[in-house]
């Protein structure tokens, strides 16, 4: 095959080969093909009868002024591939192995922070798909390279990929015809077993797309679906029809190829049917990627270091013996989704999902999986006492005899979370079987928090996992608590649980593990939890509120008044009164204080006679709202609160056609209206998941 320019370029059949680079000039930006099932990096993207490998004979050409580099990935797509508990290399080893090769490939030719725009066909979007989970996961600091492939993509162009999974029998369906398409007829006859397992054996496919739909909107996304079917021993079917192809969701691009589900990805010439659409898309993602990228960079370089100047005091404070402690009331790097509170406040990337994020991707370093914005705590004051009896207790005796248990109980917004956190932070290398950070509101997410656990640890350590639990029928809780009671010197955080009633507590103790050295906290507003032997009795821990001298200088340090005045500080006192010296409320109020850059001194806040503290804070900031016409940002706000804290974006941008009369997208400056814009609004009001906590 050749280039444009006419040379010929041999293709990696596995791994990555650069088929075109602009040259003398350079490259601004990647763009990556990844064939799917059976296919290869040649074959699949070149027409049958003229031979031409369109990537680098056709593509290039309409990209002059955009100077991309294009790479194909090839890697071992057999059957086994997509099954699960059937192949050694699953689809999270091809993932793993696609972002290692591209992190080399673009850090060896310092290009790392290059905009990257992928292509794939079929099940190779399964691939892309979760290789950007898999990116978009890592946290670790010796691993954080392999995070830039997340940070770096703008765009997807996904080709003939099935998306919907929630139904099994169908997509066994969907499988088993992409097989009949792509494998030759004797690999059927021969492999018809394993055929039949992707009809009821494809839960790691369905999981994908779960996934994805969390990290989705920080994407541009373009679907293309089959236009003509394809014979399948004479009867006429589309292997990936439109519904599943092409799913109706915001913002994301949607078009037709008139071709088949093997040939859409074959274009002889520029004439080609649905060549113009996948070209323009391209080419329109190259020239916008570059600005955004750099956007991009700008806010994942800033969150980076707000953690190591985090870790670099807390290793500061430990080395010099600094006993006294803090209570944690906000987190400079609190996301949602992918949108820290720094990021641009129009393209924020927002996602309330509790979805749990990995930041250790090696199974030779302890586990350390905790809900997605998860961070040190920025100010911390006062609750030394607590933090010291927190650890002395979590290694008492009992420790030997079975797990150690202490549940941090308190009024809402008092803190207990945010103690929980910096004990987490400040002891988690004392813990070599990992941290577990469960958000535990509701079964629903105790269920969620399982399965992630399962994905990211049980079937790491044991890839036949997950054909045992197939077999067995049981379900990842059983799976899980039987590993954590495998193992020692762990640490769970089941924060949010409430029990009341005997059914509540049967259902919670099935998620709770009893293993010989190893610790669990239980953060609840409820008192009750102390006594129930199913939860092994957790010794209480009650977290007071903070003392006014402590609430006020909490207070100076979220305003950032580091020499306060008798005015400022006689102002500061009496807010912390009226708020109860209450951390969460603390943190709402500074937010809106600095978001209008209001005076310490002139700042008033009204007073509500059914609760003049948590309510009344976040009422108040719901007034603000109605009384600068961001409407949009109140209705919004309102409709999360009866929903609860934990509704995926992706299900917002689904539901917004349904709000008839109720507007949740905001406008800024000329542009559309964008549920973004709302989002950023509401997170610089300081409402967004706290309301929903409060109120919900």
């Amino acid at each position: 095959m050749s280039n444009s320019s006419g040379q010929r370029i041999p293709v990696n059949r596995f791994g990555l080969t650069e088929v075109f680079s602009p040259t003398p000039a350079k490259p601004e930006v990647d763009v990556v093909f990844v064939h799917g099932l059976n296919g290869d990096p040649h074959n699949t993207w070149t027409s049958e009868n003229d031979k031409v490998f369109w990537p680098s004979q056709i593509l290039p050409g309409f990209l002059d002024e955009e100077k991309p580099r294009v790479l194909v990935y090839g890697y071992d797509a057999d059957v086994t591939s997509f099954t699960d508990g059937a192949s050694r290399d699953k689809i999270h080893n091809h993932a793993e192995h696609l972002i290692a090769e591209l992190v080399a490939n673009r850090r060896i030719r310092k290009a790392s922070e290059r905009p990257i725009i992928w292509v794939a066909h079929s099940l190779g979007g399964l691939v892309v798909k979760r290789a950007l989970i898999y990116s978009a996961e890592i946290r670790g600091m010796k691993t954080e390279h392999l995070r830039s492939i997340f940070v770096s993509t703008y765009g997807i162009l996904f080709l003939g990929t099935p998306h919907h999974g929630s139904d099994v029998a169908q997509w066994g369906n969907r499988l088993e015809w992409i097989c009949s398409v792509m494998l030759p007829k004797k690999v059927m006859d021969s492999q018809s077993q394993l055929i039949d397992a992707l009809k009821t054996n494809n839960e790691t496919l369905q999981n994908i797309d779960r996934q994805f739909i969390q990290i989705l909107s920080r994407f541009h996304i373009y679907f293309f679906h089959e236009g003509k079917p394809t014979n399948l021993k004479g009867t006429l079917k589309f292997i990936v029809d439109e519904t599943s192809a092409s799913p109706t969701v915001q913002d994301v691009e949607r078009a037709v190829i008139q071709a088949d589900h093997s040939h859409m990805c074959k274009f002889e010439s520029e004439s080609a049917p649905g060549f113009d659409l996948v070209a323009e898309g391209i080419q329109r993602y190259a020239e916008e990627a570059p600005a955004k990228i750099k956007r991009n960079w700008a806010a994942e370089n800033q969150e980076r270091t707000s953690v190591k100047h985090a870790e670099a005091a807390e290793a500061t404070e430990l080395y010099s013996g600094n006993s006294s402690s803090n209570l944690a009331v906000s987190n400079s790097g609190l996301s949602i989704g992918d949108a820290n509170l720094g990021a641009e406040k129009s393209k924020l990337n927002a996602n309330a999902s509790e979805t749990l994020v990995v930041q250790t991707s090696k199974p030779s370093e302890p586990y350390f999986i905790v809900p997605p914005g998860f961070r040190p705590n920025t100010f911390f004051v006062g609750m030394e006492k607590e933090l010291q009896d927190l650890d002395r207790r979590l290694f008492d005796k009992r420790r030997h005899d079975g797990t150690a248990c202490v549940l941090l109980h308190g009024q809402p917004g008092g803190g207990k979370s945010h103690l929980a956190r910096q004990y987490v932070y400040k002891n988690r290398k004392k813990f070599t079987g990992g941290v577990f950070w469960i958000v535990s509101h509701i079964k629903e997410e105790r269920d969620q928090a399982y399965e992630a656990i399962f994905q990211k640890a049980v079937a790491r350590e044991s890839p036949e996992a997950s054909t045992r639990l197939s077999k067995s029928g049981s379900s990842f809780v059983d799976s899980v608590k039987a590993w954590f009671e495998s193992r020692q010197e762990w640490l769970i955080v089941f924060d949010g649980p409430t029990v009341d009633t005997d059914a509540d507590i049967t259902e919670l103790a099935k998620f709770v593990p009893d293993s010989r050295n190893s610790s669990l906290i239980y953060v609840s507003r409820q008192s009750n939890l102390a006594s129930k032997q199913r939860l092994l009795r957790p010794y209480p821990i009650r977290v007071p509120v903070l003392k006014v001298d402590d609430a006020r200088k909490l207070l100076l340090k979220e305003l950032n008044i580091k020499k306060p005045s008798l005015e400022e500080i006689k102002s500061a006192n009496k807010l912390v009164r009226q708020i109860d010296c209450l951390p969460l409320a603390i943190n709402a109020v500074s937010h809106r204080i600095n978001d209008f850059r209001e005076p310490l001194v002139r700042y008033t806040m009204k007073s509500f006679s059914a609760n003049p503290k948590l309510e009344g804070t976040y009422n108040q900031i719901l007034d603000d709202l109605q009384r600068q016409g961001h409407m949009e940002a109140w209705s919004l706000i309102n409709i999360l609160a009866f929903f609860g804290q934990d509704v995926p974006v992706e299900m917002l941008h689904l539901g917004v056609p349904g709000l008839q009369d109720v507007q949740v997208r905001s406008t800024e400056g000329t542009g559309k209206p964008e549920l973004n814009v709302t989002f950023s609004t509401l997170m610089r009001h300081g409402s967004y998941v706290k309301t929903c906590v409060l109120i919900g």
